[in-house]
């Protein structure tokens, strides 16, 4: 298995071509497995993968995908023989499906392979040719695997806009299964909480792994943390209760020393995991609240308010509800029994298919005074500049134009330049590329332009403008179009 701390290698120009010659050499025993998926009532699953067997750049589904990594690679054993032969395997099927798919088709066929197997043929059972299995609704799935890390790494790399796409997919489709190992799945691959900093647990330990990150957390504490200030008083009649150590005049069971270290390791690898992802995630919900990111409220209860991990996070924001057509109808936060208030402290009923996203300053409007005061008032420190942050509008002039001459003649930093690769920003040898959605592209041309290493610049850089490809600045909303301008006034700063 790959080390998920390693940097995502670049994919290869062109993969597909390759991938559909693997295809073609491993299509029998692929459609082998396909024939018994059907007769065992898995014609869905066995379709959808015909479909991307045929055309693994045409119009396909990421089920379908993963059914065929799976078959493909059960098929092809000669990938299994050394590490750097599997992952090369591994890469092939995630390069194309980044290049013809976009990430979050990659990310949905790697949480469906997590419940898909192929199994060997069994005549004793019936079974003369190898078969495919979906896990159970309550079932864990396999362990992450090098796909599943690697797509992990991959996600995680990703821009800031593609990673809030990704982990709305992948939520929703955890709701649309609603089975333990989509759950689990979703959250291991998902940016909100994949964190590379730390290697996933081996498959010795990952069912305890997993039964942790699936089961609510039992606490007295409202943030689920053990109440340790004060001493839980025991019956009068309670007496003391001997382990099986003390009972076996003092030599351990070995099963249970097993159990005990198992169970340390799964402790130690939770507590890297949640103490380095606080940063990771406030970055996220930032780019939640930017990119517009929305929630169910069921989902958001769940992935928000009653996990341990992000929850003292959730208090310290404003959440916006939504209506179907994106008009804000209310406001909320969260309090430390998971209740929802609003800026006068008043509870707020929130359904569960309510639309949630984090409130940007512009979703407020005349309540943002309001709030500001809430917070003063108990005391809420916030992650990231939300309630104060600084919003900014198009001049009567830019609405309808597809230039931005404020910014033209402007000298800037050479080394915010490379900061704005955190909001998304692609570095090009001459210009700057902000894309938003399929068809508009913001460039930012620059003099003398990014020619090597970031050691090698010059120490400025001079706009030579800035334009829209694909439409006007009048087009964007609100919030892309003040997150856009702050983004480049932090630029010129």
């Amino acid at each position: 298995m790959t080390d998920a701390r390693l940097p995502t290698r670049v994919g290869r120009p062109n993969p597909t071509p390759a991938l559909r010659r693997l295809l073609r050499r491993q299509r029998p025993s692929v459609e082998r497995v396909l024939d018994a998926a059907r007769i065992d009532g898995l014609g869905e699953l066995a379709d959808a993968a015909a479909s991307y067997l045929d055309t693994p750049d045409g119009r396909c589904l990421p089920q379908g995908a993963a059914v065929i990594f799976a078959a493909t690679q059960f098929a092809a054993v000669t990938y299994r023989t050394d590490t750097e032969r599997e992952l090369a395997f591994v890469d092939r099927f995630i390069d194309s499906w980044i290049a013809e798919h976009g990430y979050p088709f990659a990310a949905a066929a790697a949480l469906w392979r997590w419940g898909i197997r192929v199994e060997y043929a069994n005549p004793a059972l019936g079974r003369m040719t190898p078969w495919l299995s979906v896990a159970d609704a309550d079932a864990p799935g396999s362990p992450p695997d090098p796909l599943t890390v690697r797509t992990r790494a991959h996600l995680t790399a990703a821009p800031h806009h593609e990673q809030s796409i990704v982990a709305a997919e992948l939520s929703a489709l955890a709701d649309e299964l609603d089975t333990v190992w989509a759950r689990q799945a979703a959250t291991y691959l998902s940016p909100e909480t994949a964190e590379s900093a730390t290697p996933p647990p081996s498959a010795a330990v990952w069912p305890v792994f997993a039964a942790a990150h699936s089961a609510p957390a039992q606490s007295d504490s409202p943030d689920g943390r053990p109440d340790l200030s004060e001493t839980k008083a025991l019956p009068p009649d309670a007496e003391p209760v001997e382990s099986e150590s003390e009972r076996s005049g003092g030599q351990p069971d070995p099963a249970d020393i097993g159990s005990v270290r198992a169970v340390a390791e799964v402790i130690r690898i939770d507590r890297r995991w949640r103490s380095s992802v606080a940063p990771e995630r406030v970055r996220r919900f930032e780019a939640a609240m930017t990119d517009g990111r929305r929630w169910r409220g069921r989902a958001h209860r769940r992935t928000v308010v009653e996990d341990a991990g992000v929850a003292e996070l959730g208090r310290r924001l404003v959440w916006a509800v939504f209506a179907g057509s994106g008009e804000v109808t209310g406001s909320f936060r969260v309090e430390l029994d998971g209740s929802a208030v609003d800026a006068a402290d008043r509870p707020v009923e929130l359904p569960e298919d309510a639309l949630v996203g984090v409130a940007h300053p512009l979703h407020l409007g005349s309540a943002l005074d309001s709030w500001r005061d809430s917070f003063v008032r108990n005391g809420l420190r916030q992650p990231f500049e939300q309630l104060e942050r600084a919003v900014y509008s198009w001049t009567p002039d830019e609405v309808d134009s597809d230039q931005l001459p404020r910014f033209a003649g402007r000298r800037v930093a050479t080394r915010r330049v490379f900061g704005l690769q955190q909001f998304g920003w692609e570095i090009a040898p001459d210009r700057l590329l902000r894309r938003f959605g399929p068809s508009r592209v913001v460039t930012l041309v620059l003099d003398p332009g990014i020619e090597g290493g970031y050691r090698y610049q010059p120490e400025e850089q001079h706009i030579r403008g800035v334009e829209l490809r694909g439409g006007r600045f009048g087009d964007f909303d609100p919030v892309a179009a003040s997150e856009l301008l702050r983004q480049l006034e932090w630029l010129a700063a």
